[in-house]
């Protein structure tokens, strides 16, 4: 991995996401490795078939994706090696176990799983006996962190997150964000966060992405964020009637 300020971790040019119709049209983003990117919009927007889209689980209506300089479509072994994903709670196998989700998980992608970050968010979650049982008879906040432990699967320098801080007690959502930023500042990795937080946006995004409409309506920066003389939900509210 490299470590340049200027690598890349995440281009998309001319992207449409959607089903027989766009949701989302003109997406066109550039994250460079050690950043945290939000994307927020009213339920409905196009959010979760954006990262679905990102994630391979969707196919592009059109446009051209990239995962750390390789193409999704025509290398994508090579850009899923190199992209994490936190798998829903509703799409975890409800039979296995949550440590046996975890070497499957690692198994079909071909990859190790990076033993000390996933040992890191264990311990600090105290989830060791709770991986040991089956993810139908787990709470929604243990099969979040089931699937949030999936994410780290490989080394990836992407981590595509859509609304995993839901079901997460305070202390394990605060932990799992410390967690983030730490491998943000050390530029281990980037983070694109589908959320309605406001907290956690006006906190840690370097850019916040508002889907509306059918487009990304409004980028804020990093400045615009922290320097706003007003809550930011008022703050977006003003751009979009603008």
């Amino acid at each position: 991995m490299s470590n340049s300020d200027h690598h890349v971790v995440l281009q998309t040019r001319n992207l449409a996401v959607g089903f027989d119709q766009p949701i989302l049209s003109d997406v066109n983003l550039e994250i460079p490795l050690g950043e945290w990117w939000t994307v927020l919009g009213p339920n409905g927007c196009g959010k979760t078939t954006l990262l679905d889209t990102l994630s391979g689980r969707l196919p592009p209506l059109s446009g051209h994706i990239d995962i750390a300089g390789h193409s999704l479509l025509d290398a994508p072994l090579q850009a899923r090696q190199r992209l994490g994903y936190a798998v829903p709670p509703d799409r975890l196998p409800a039979r296995l176990t949550g440590r046996e989700c975890l070497n499957v998980f690692n198994q079909a992608h071909e990859a190790i799983a990076d033993v000390e970050q996933v040992q890191f968010l264990i311990e600090a979650w105290d989830f060791s006996s709770g991986l040991n049982q089956f993810v139908d008879r787990m709470s929604l906040g243990m099969r979040q962190k089931t699937g949030l432990l999936l994410a780290f699967a490989g080394q990836p320098e992407l981590i595509i997150l859509d609304e995993s801080l839901n079901g997460l007690d305070s202390a394990s959502a605060v932990q799992l964000k410390r967690f983030l930023q730490n491998g943000i500042n050390l530029k281990s990795f980037s983070v694109l966060m589908a959320t309605h937080s406001m907290d956690v946006v006006s906190q840690y995004a370097d850019q916040a992405l508002v889907c509306h409409e059918g487009r990304v309506a409004i980028r804020l920066t990093q400045e615009e964020l922290r320097e706003a003389d007003q809550p930011l939900d008022q703050l977006i509210a003003q751009r979009l009637l603008n």
